[in-house]
């Protein structure tokens, strides 16, 4: 069974290395490792034709930049393997990570593999979970309806997907240059056509947190391509006809991308009481929005704070609090960012 790994690479010659060389000592030997140079202007490219020379299954590909989205749909295109995975650059495979997720495999095809993870911040190791055992995961089963709200979820690596499934449904990432969280569209999209899942206990690859290195331009337009994102997959429910079915679990997706929106806008944007008002305004405007909101309840998440405040937040946007929800963003801020800094720091 043949696996495609494809790396999108942007200027990533810090970390690009370490991340190709976590590839080709895969203790399972049958995949093609498909590197997606972006437009790079830093030593990235060089790295990919050096590796290309030692290893025969590398492939690398250079195209101008367009953003990670898009590289990642060019080496699906390019792919030849039965299935499909995704690594992000400055992160690693742990060494077994392949031979792990296939095993499940030898039994039966699933469309979609999923490993666990190790969060790597500050030098410090955190294993990352589901907060269910191992096995498998089909529609009508009561775990089926929780991945949602998974974090895990929300990832593109440390899965393995079946590139016969995603070819047929013609599933491509969105450009993140325009969206906000493609990776959780991309799953979202995937989980439309009910893939069988198979979930692993193995750790399968180590995820790096760096030092938060979002420019100005990328929190300035940030509702806009929040916006963008939701209105996407409300298109595609249309157009798989199963929005009535998912509606009441857009709320939770809904609620923590205004509140994400809102506490970057008010922490990093230094914006006053007016300017916030507008970006609800912003927000009531679209109509996506507004068929969100027409969902009746809020599935529940983890920490019951969040869901306090989540539901606090859809209680005014329903009534049309815009001074009040705008008031709660201003004068809760340097609250809001002790609480991120505690929760980013365990």
């Amino acid at each position: 069974m043949k696996i495609s790994i494809i790396v999108p690479i942007y200027n990533s010659e810090k970390y690009l290395r370490r991340c190709i060389l976590s590839v080709i000592k895969q203790t399972y030997s049958n995949f093609e490792f498909i590197l997606v140079n972006d437009g790079s202007t830093d030593k990235s490219g060089f790295i990919c034709q050096q590796a290309k020379k030692k290893d025969n299954r590398i492939i690398v590909i250079d195209k101008k930049n367009e953003g990670q989205g898009i590289a990642r749909n060019v080496g699906i295109k390019q792919a030849t393997g039965d299935y499909i995975m995704f690594l992000d650059s400055d992160d690693m495979l742990i060494e077994t990570a392949l031979e792990e997720l296939i095993k499940p495999l030898k039994k039966k095809l699933y469309d979609v593999v999923c490993g666990q993870y190790y969060e790597i911040k500050h030098g410090k190791k955190k294993k990352i979970s589901y907060s269910f055992g191992e096995g498998v995961v089909e529609k009508g089963n009561e775990i089926y309806k929780k991945l949602k709200s998974e974090s895990l979820f929300g990832y593109v690596w440390g899965k393995l997907y079946r590139r016969e499934f995603l070819e047929k449904n013609q599933i491509y990432f969105e450009d993140i240059r325009t969206i906000f969280m493609e990776d959780t569209l991309y799953n979202l999209q995937v989980m439309e056509f009910h893939p069988s899942y198979y979930f692993i206990q193995k750790e399968v690859c180590y995820y790096y947190i760096h030092k938060n290195t979002s420019s100005n331009q990328e929190i300035s337009n940030l509702d806009e391509r929040v916006l963008r994102m939701i209105s996407s997959y409300e298109k595609s429910l249309d157009r798989n006809r199963c929005w009535e079915q998912e509606q009441d679990l857009m709320l939770p997706l809904f609620s923590r991308l205004f509140c994400w929106t809102m506490i970057q806008k008010s922490l990093y944007t230094k914006l006053d009481f007016e300017n916030l008002k507008q970006i609800v305004d912003t927000f009531l405007d679209n109509k996506t929005v507004h068929r969100i909101l027409e969902g009746k309840r809020i599935v529940p998440v983890q920490k019951k704070l969040e869901k306090l405040f989540y539901t606090y937040c859809l209680f005014c946007l329903r009534h049309s609090y815009r001074n009040v929800l705008a008031s709660t963003f201003f004068i809760c801020s340097p609250i809001m960012k002790l609480y991120i800094k505690r929760n980013l720091s365990k």
